[in-house]
């Protein structure tokens, strides 16, 4: 009879029954070397003793036919205490044609996705005339700095040396020099944001 599990761990009944049987000469020599084997290899208060379900059901018959004087034992009651040890989960081995489909679709998914974040950017492509463009946009800022600096700092010098002509206190020159200059600054700014 084949069992959906394979072993169950031993009890002290299951012990004793087996102690009992195992000296009876009708018992038959097969059955004879699982007791032996099964009464060698148990401990008490130990779950790592285990055997099979068709061990014990063969007890279980041999039990009807040569009972343990006095004493009347079901199969429930040598089931009693026992639990099932079903066999540890050891998953397939993976096809190696079936990984790699699925790498594949892997690498198919994740181009998708990355294609679907980027499909409305737009790289403008930038040619010799467009870079010209850009070059000429940047002459253009870098001479309305330099133009403003150098009226920033004309104007500071006019009015440091228009002072300084006409007093000589240091204090005097330099105030009014940062004061021109200072107002030279806010109106070049504001031109510049107006253009």
């Amino acid at each position: 009879m084949d069992y959906s599990f394979d072993k169950i761990t031993v009890t002290q009944l299951m012990y004793r029954v087996a102690v009992h049987l195992k000296d009876i000469e009708q018992v038959d020599s097969d059955t004879k070397n699982q007791l032996l084997e099964l009464v060698d290899s148990y401990e008490p208060d130990s779950q790592k003793c285990t055997t099979s379900f068709s061990l014990i059901s063969k007890i279980y018959h041999c039990l009807l036919e040569f009972p343990i004087a006095g004493e009347q034992i079901n199969l429930h009651d040598l089931l009693s205490g026992s639990q099932i040890v079903f066999p540890s989960y050891e998953p397939p081995e993976r096809n190696p044609e079936l990984v790699a489909r699925l790498e594949k679709i892997k690498a198919q998914l994740a181009h998708q996705e990355y294609n679907k974040m980027v499909h409305n950017l737009h790289i403008p492509k930038v040619g010799v005339r467009d870079a010209g463009l850009e070059v000429r946009a940047v002459y253009k800022q870098l001479s309305v700095f330099i133009n403003m600096l150098f009226t920033v700092v004309g104007s500071f010098a006019f009015g440091y040396f228009a002072t300084y002509y006409s007093s000589y206190r240091p204090e005097t020159c330099i105030l009014a020099g940062a004061t021109l200059a200072f107002v030279v600054f806010v109106a070049e700014i504001y031109f510049i944001a107006t253009r």
